[in-house]
């Protein structure tokens, strides 16, 4: 309407984390310009600009160029990663992701395990657990408490939200199951001690 670009970042939500290739069909648009990184090249360093064809062929001549351009290593590693990005396997990853974690939640919010257990956040296999107070206000300390005793027992827990008061579960999606589920037998455990 007003001739404003959609640019969207799909670094972190791309390549199968919301349960599709990329979370922007679920909001029913469309976008002039889509940022890559991360899952395109398995860990390597590597991050591509997809956009319509008009205006990537505006771009002048080395109008375009990041830190990673033309890393061979890092464009061989996407070319297989990308090989294995089928919409299957995707669909596979995310859905076994998101069933995992759903419903871990749900028997803990079930069984009162901690009162400090708010919402799931996210979608598809990008998910936060917010930590709250009886009153809904943010509840950091406790999260900070979790990933304490978390990093003592061997996982590593990232938060997130303004108030670092959102525990971000954000795991591989080619994680093997039972690695996963060890993970989340951690983090119940580390949720039971929390005072």
């Amino acid at each position: 309407e007003r001739g404003i670009l959609i640019i969207i970042d799909e670094i972190q939500s791309g390549f199968g984390r919301t349960g599709q290739r990329f979370a922007f069909p679920r909001l029913g648009i469309e976008p002039d310009l889509l940022l890559l990184a991360k899952s395109i090249a398995g860990g390597m360093p590597l991050g591509a600009v997809v956009g319509r064809k008009e205006l990537m062929a505006a771009l002048p001549k080395g109008g375009l160029g990041g830190t990673y351009s033309g890393n061979p290593i890092a464009c061989a590693a996407a070319l297989a990663s990308l090989a294995q990005m089928t919409d299957e396997n995707v669909a596979t990853w995310g859905e076994r992701q998101e069933q995992a974690i759903v419903s871990r939640y749900e028997r803990w919010k079930a069984s009162g395990l901690s009162p400090y257990i708010g919402r799931l956040t996210g979608v598809g296999a990008m998910r936060g657990i917010e930590f709250a107070n009886a009153d809904g206000s943010p509840a950091p300390a406790q999260l900070a408490e979790v990933m304490e005793a978390a990093r003592a027992k061997g996982l590593l827990l990232m938060p997130s939200g303004k108030a670092r008061h959102i525990i971000r579960l954000l795991a591989p999606l080619t994680i093997e199951a039972e690695v996963l589920e060890e993970g989340l037998d951690i983090l119940e455990q580390c949720l039971a001690e929390l005072n």
